[in-house]
């Protein structure tokens, strides 16, 4: 039976929680930590854990064996270096670092530590994504050729203001792209493998006087192997839709939208692959249902010692991917990676 704490009570943290109710056969909730001790206690007393609203103090004095990060961006380095040199498991909500020098010092964390470090993208989780990766390997409609994203969703003002860190360079480390647009650009690097250059724009288009970072952004990645990749993400559009995930193959394109999969053969033909019937069952619909099967992996690999796959090297992808975009958009030209 292993032990777990569980930092940020949290939006996000519902899910976490949820998971692991499900979980009761392998792991126990021991402890909740949130500056608000009116959320910790909340948790608590749906969980049993103990409430704490020092983290520092939860993880001296509980010593779990797992810890589950769902707080503000700029907290998740830190506290994933302190429980790793504790030889506490992590797992870690998205993005796992806000710069790149955090992203370098998380990876040496990892690598020192006796514990196993995971990143939050459950939507590679999703069946669709499994099986957009798995023809993309098997070449089964041929060469990879580009790929297009188009992310376009709702946040406004009442979300932004609904806590202090969000919609800050400082605390959120950016906007759309390291927030909500970064589960599709870990899909689509996951799939169209090493990125070499990035030539974005980023621009605050609705949100003027609300936020400090992006609501839009616009990039051309180009992966290795000549593939190009076209990204397109929005905060500001009436309501958060489908996102949209387009591979395109020699002999025909593979469409996502949520967790549905089209392909358009070479004909124009289009047939359904596979469709999403699975009920949200905690959280918001677009975070996706991948979180329980994420969730009990990574626990699969801590009690067989199996490596989990989206660590800080491969979690730490999509994260590189984004701050090269604020940095192409900052010097308005082309970078590489």
């Amino acid at each position: 039976m292993l032990r777990t704490a569980l930092i940020g009570c949290g939006g996000i943290s519902r899910v976490h929680v949820s998971a692991l109710m499900e979980m009761a056969d392998i792991t126990k909730l021991v402890a909740i930590a949130d500056v608000l001790p009116e959320k910790a206690q909340a948790v608590s007393e749906q969980t049993g854990a103990a409430p704490y609203t020092d983290w520092e103090k939860m993880l001296d004095t509980e010593k779990p064996d797992v810890v589950h990060l769902c707080t503000p961006h700029y907290l998740h380095v830190p506290m994933a270096k302190k429980a790793l040199a504790m030889g506490i498991h992590v797992l870690t909500e998205k993005p796992c670092a806000m710069t790149l020098a955090q992203l370098d010092e998380l990876q040496q964390a990892q690598k020192n530590s006796t514990a196993q470090l995971g990143v939050c993208f459950q939507n590679r989780c999703n069946a669709a994504s499994r099986c957009a990766k798995e023809w993309t390997e098997t070449k089964k409609y041929g060469e990879l050729l580009g790929a297009r994203a188009v992310v376009t969703w709702m946040r406004g003002e009442e979300y932004f203001n609904s806590a202090e860190w969000r919609g800050t360079w400082a605390q959120e480390g950016g906007g759309v792209m390291i927030n909500q647009a970064i589960h599709t650009m870990d899909l689509m690097q996951w799939c169209c493998g090493k990125i070499e250059s990035i030539s974005a724009q980023i621009a605050n288009n609705s949100l003027q006087g609300t936020i400090e970072v992006e609501d839009t952004c616009s990039a051309l990645l180009e992966f290795a192997g000549g593939k190009r990749g076209l990204f397109y993400a929005t905060l500001a559009y009436n309501k958060s839709a489908p996102i949209l995930l387009e591979l395109m193959f020699e002999q025909g394109t593979l469409r996502i939208e949520k967790d549905n999969l089209y392909l358009t053969d070479a004909n124009g033909g289009v047939q359904t692959i596979s469709q999403d019937e699975t009920a949200q069952k905690v959280g918001k619909g677009d975070w996706g249902n991948g979180h329980q099967l994420l969730i009990a992996d990574f626990y699969d690999c801590i009690q067989t010692g199996r490596a989990f796959a989206i660590d800080a090297f491969e979690g730490g992808k999509a994260a590189q991917a984004v701050l090269q975009i604020y940095e192409s958009s900052k010097k308005n030209e082309k970078v590489f990676l």
